[in-house]
């Protein structure tokens, strides 16, 4: 397990490292060539991106996909990444 003192940057709460770059929830939200958003199109192998180039995620958890720009976070709901997740 890696920790990470980002997302949570609370060392007194977080002992273990808690951020959303170690949660099992958090996927790389990936381009498809049907979109026409800039940022969105391209090839499937390449992350998504916002206009100002910032890199998107998507976060799967409490029945919802909640996309977001950046790697590091925190909620509720983390569950730490098992080993070859």
């Amino acid at each position: 397990m890696d920790k990470c003192l980002i997302g949570w940057n609370d060392i007194e709460y977080n002992k273990e490292g808690r951020c959303c770059c170690n949660c099992k929830h958090q996927q790389t939200l990936y381009c498809h060539p049907a979109n026409t958003t800039d940022g969105l199109d391209g090839i499937i192998s390449c992350q998504a991106r916002t206009s100002d180039g910032s890199k998107l995620f998507v976060c799967g958890t409490l029945g919802r996909l909640i996309v977001f720009q950046h790697q590091h976070g925190m909620c509720e709901d983390h569950n730490f990444k098992t080993k070859g997740e």
